[in-house]
């Protein structure tokens, strides 16, 4: 956001929890001295400013911060979450723990799962999509060589015939406008039970992570005798979240009668039939933010460590990404054995975010060096995926994974700058796609080179950018686009700023 956008705006300071106990007492004195206010014992989040402008709540949430609060800082006409009520009760999040050692054998072992599976292939929910958003893409740009659409009529959300209709609607997605295609569907009641529009209506409720919402779309699409393919692939997708993998499975199954097909296809089949094998007898346990599928008999203790590790994360990774999904994110827990068949990940992989976080039991227990990280780095994951979509490229979704595992800002970066002396620096064109192809030595140089790329924008730019630059891979056509829209320069341009970097420091 630029200074100039941002005069006259207002923002809601929302106090979401403390890096731990001392934390808590400084940041209680410091509020009932400061501002005479505060949260009672178990009574967040606390909206601490509704009606702020800028200068104010920017300097009040550094100094929060430096005490040891978590706060999130939201402008008030932004697309983010409304704040919540004041003193709004739910359960308080759990201390971090401590530090992790980090070499560049830790990080080939945590990150060199990228060196034997594809990024992001098919087994995560946002490439579940991508068949889908691609082919609305295609769809839009032939209708739009027929009939060219304005821009200022796009945007109205204005409706005059049912293919027009589907020209908007498709147009609008794309742009990340979901909230104006599903409008766009309301007030034209002429197709509100067209197949095709129900499964866009899915579509949007998916952008907007609408699950429940979107499932409904298509199963009516369904209903209605849709024959789009990947209609049934999306609704598998959505299924296989929610743990139902015998329906995701049947629902592939119709995709192929109905000309899904393709390497990509039958990979993500042989992957959801194996996690219905392993997961046939599994229970589920939720908190707040999380749902975990696990082993009842086996697994109990390790699912509520699990989901204590993960609400913690749902904070500390939220407030750096200012984004605190209302939906829970689902998680797996496996014996060690059907960790590696499901994800065919090596054997030491720590965890996974595929759509789901997996994570392999191997006696989880309190002390489990580097557990918290892992965990923080794969909802990072999903939180990429959640905000950006599909196109998100690869070093960006895996920076911004290793800065949200950092307890202290830039904590690695002398580790970093180390790798990348000691094998080469790519350019960024080089690692928008899977690292599959490096070797390992260039692997961690790609790896540290993200994290650096994202420390640069954190620093150099700030927080809020790095959030607005995910959410706009969800309607820009390319890397370039999103560096322009939200940094107002040129990818080229970033590219030297990290060089110089490099070399100053170098």
């Amino acid at each position: 956001m630029s200074c100039t956008a941002s005069i006259g705006a207002r923002f809601t300071l929302v106090l979401t929890g403390f890096r731990n106990d001392l934390a808590r007492r400084r940041v209680l004195a410091f509020l009932q001295e400061r501002i005479e206010t505060s949260p009672a014992e178990r009574s967040l989040p606390f909206t601490l400013l509704g009606q702020a402008d800028l200068e104010t709540g920017t300097r009040l949430s550094a100094e929060l911060r430096e005490l040891g609060a978590i706060v999130r800082l939201t402008r008030l006409d932004d697309d983010h979450e409304p704040a919540p009520p004041l003193a709004a009760v739910v359960p308080e999040a759990p201390a971090a723990v401590g530090p992790w050692p980090v070499s560049p054998r830790r990080v080939v072992r945590l990150l060199g799962l990228a060196l034997r599976v594809p990024m992001l292939v098919v087994l995560g929910m946002a490439v579940i999509f991508t068949l889908r958003l691609r082919q609305i893409g295609e769809d839009l740009a032939e209708l739009e060589r027929a009939t060219p659409i304005p821009r200022d009529r796009v945007t109205s959300a204005r409706v005059p015939s049912p293919r027009v209709s589907r020209g908007y609607i498709k147009s609008l997605i794309i742009q990340g406008d979901s909230a104006a295609a599903l409008q766009a569907i309301e007030r034209d009641p002429e197709v509100k039970e067209d197949p095709t529009v129900l499964a866009l209506k899915g579509d949007a409720y998916v952008k907007m992570s609408d699950w429940e919402r979107a499932r409904v779309a298509y199963e009516r699409a369904v209903a209605l005798d849709s024959k789009d393919p990947q209609v049934f692939v999306a609704l598998a997708g959505i299924y296989r979240q929610q743990g139902r993998q015998t329906a995701a499975v049947d629902m592939l199954h119709r995709a192929k009668e109905n000309g899904a097909s393709g390497s990509d296809f039958e990979s993500l089949v042989r992957v959801v039939v194996a996690e219905q094998d392993a997961e046939s007898n599994f229970s589920s346990a939720t908190s707040p933010h999380f749902t975990v599928s696990f082993d009842e008999g086996e697994d109990q203790a390790a699912a509520r460590l699990v989901l204590s590790h993960l609400e913690d994360a749902y904070w500390t990774v939220g407030q750096k990404l200012e984004h605190y999904p209302n939906h829970r994110t689902p998680v797996v827990l496996y014996a060690a054995q059907d960790f590696q068949q499901v994800t065919h990940s090596p054997g030491w992989a720590g965890a996974l975010y595929d759509g789901r976080i997996k994570v392999p039991v191997r006696g989880l227990h309190g002390s489990t060096p580097g557990l918290a990280k892992t965990l923080r780095h794969e909802y990072a994951h999903a939180l990429v995926v959640s905000i950006a979509g599909p196109r998100c490229p690869v070093w960006l979704n895996e920076g911004v994974a290793m800065w949200a595992e950092d307890e202290e800002d830039g904590e690695r970066e002398d580790w970093a700058f180390g790798a990348i002396r000691l094998s080469q620096a790519f350019g960024l064109a080089r690692l928008e796609r899977s690292f599959l192809q490096l070797s390992d030595r260039q692997a961690v140089a790609a790896y540290a080179q993200s994290y650096l790329a994202v420390r640069h924008i954190v620093t150099r730019y700030g927080q809020l950018p790095l959030r607005k630059l995910l959410t706009a891979f969800a309607s820009t056509a390319s890397t370039a686009d999103a560096f322009r829209a939200v940094l107002s320069i040129e990818l080229s341009t970033f590219e030297d700023e990290l060089r110089f970097e490099r070399d100053s420091v170098g």
